[in-house]
């Protein structure tokens, strides 16, 4: 193989690579019709699903699918919510894949009764620093739990299509 060849099959994440991503990503989500079900029921805003960053001097790439999509996914105990599905894609100079770790971060949402509240004596709640709060605890950066995988894709096909697996796996609850 020639260095010419060589150079050739390299597969870079770029500014091409990203559009191409976030294009057919979007179009996927389009097509697809438990999650584009999911969007109309929630009114979702679409702006807000996908954040892509492209890091030219580490060769540390990302993908953030956002919890504005991924609250409404069933899950098996209505007490978990999914926060986040995030790729780091990391440049090898020398090869023709990209290796991708995805995290996807579950936080929970613990109720407890409702505050006592008496004629004459009413309870309040507060959270761990003494402040007044809800008798919810939960949100996206605390109580975190999280599923972790590598994979290596050589296209920005090939990435939406593994995104949109995890999509399914997460739609069924499992």
């Amino acid at each position: 193989m020639s260095i010419r060849e060589t150079v050739s099959s390299l597969v870079l994440v770029d500014k091409p690579f990203m559009d191409e991503f976030k294009l057919l990503f979007f179009e996927r989500l389009n097509d697809d019709v438990m999650i584009d079900t999911l969007v109309l029921e929630h009114d979702v805003n679409l702006e807000n699903v996908l954040y892509t960053s492209i890091d030219g001097e580490w060769g540390q790439h990302g993908v953030l699918v956002r919890n504005e999509l991924l609250k409404y996914f069933p899950t098996k105990d209505d007490n978990v919510e999914i926060g986040s599905i995030n790729m780091r894609i990391t440049n090898n100079w020398q090869r023709n894949v990209l290796d991708v770790n995805c995290k996807i971060d579950f936080s929970f949402k613990v109720v407890f009764p409702t505050a006592i509240d008496m004629e004459d004596v009413k309870f309040i709640y507060k959270d761990e620093f003494g402040r007044e709060c809800s008798n919810e605890i939960g949100g996206r950066y605390t109580n975190l739990r999280r599923m972790e995988t590598t994979f290596e894709v050589r296209t920005a096909d090939e990435l939406v299509d593994v995104t949109f697996r995890i999509f399914e796996q997460l739609l069924k609850g499992e």
